[in-house]
């Protein structure tokens, strides 16, 4: 009897605990939208989701929350347009008035979607697999002023640890950490001096 309690108790536990959100990231301008399947009272609860801007503290207007919909024990929390969405906000998905969901959503510029630059400026972008830190990319004209942005393949956002550096007028060089390799895209503008 006393054990059918503990685990009870623990059942009880476990229906009230918080699940984080985990791997909310999407590109701006594009969809976003996640299926959570329900577990258990969760499937009869009256549900609702918020999205707050990123000191938590005020939500999001009207025209940037999520449409919820509930078929079954899934869950369908979307965003048709997310243009105007912050790079990161706070969601909270609510199961009657407890939170049972909630973690952060960060939006990104798509690298693939990135607008030509001008005239004066090129942009190159570099499909790499598997490379260590030190290869060389070729790209003209790199010994002018060189911004490089590297996206791991696993995520929607810019990998801090990695850069790109100019080596001289025709190549540029992919840094890192020297354990680790990289794969991605790597998005390369050089921008061009201008003529006074």
């Amino acid at each position: 009897m006393k054990k059918l309690l503990i685990i009870l108790l623990l059942l009880a536990g476990n229906s009230f605990a918080q699940t984080e959100l985990k791997g909310w990231t999407g590109y701006r301008g594009n969809p976003f939208d996640r299926v959570i399947t329900l577990m258990g009272t969760d499937t009869a609860a009256t549900v609702s989701v918020s999205a707050y801007q990123e000191n938590k503290a005020a939500l999001l207007a009207p025209t940037d929350q999520p449409s919820v919909s509930k078929t079954g024990k899934q869950l369908l929390i979307r965003w048709a347009n997310t243009i105007a969405l912050p790079d990161q906000s706070w969601i909270e998905i609510r199961m009657g008035s407890t939170v049972r969901y909630a973690g952060w959503l960060l939006i990104s510029k798509d690298p693939k979607s990135f607008v030509a630059p001008p005239s004066s400026n090129l942009t190159k972008f570099f499909t790499l697999e598997n490379v260590a830190s030190g290869h060389v990319l070729p790209h003209s004209g790199a010994s002018r002023l060189l911004v490089g942005d590297c996206y791991p393949s696993d995520r929607s956002t810019a990998d801090p640890l990695w850069r790109v550096e100019a080596f001289d007028d025709n190549t540029c060089v992919l840094r890192g950490p020297p354990s680790e390799t990289f794969s991605g895209t790597v998005v390369v503008t050089v921008y061009k001096k201008l003529s006074n």
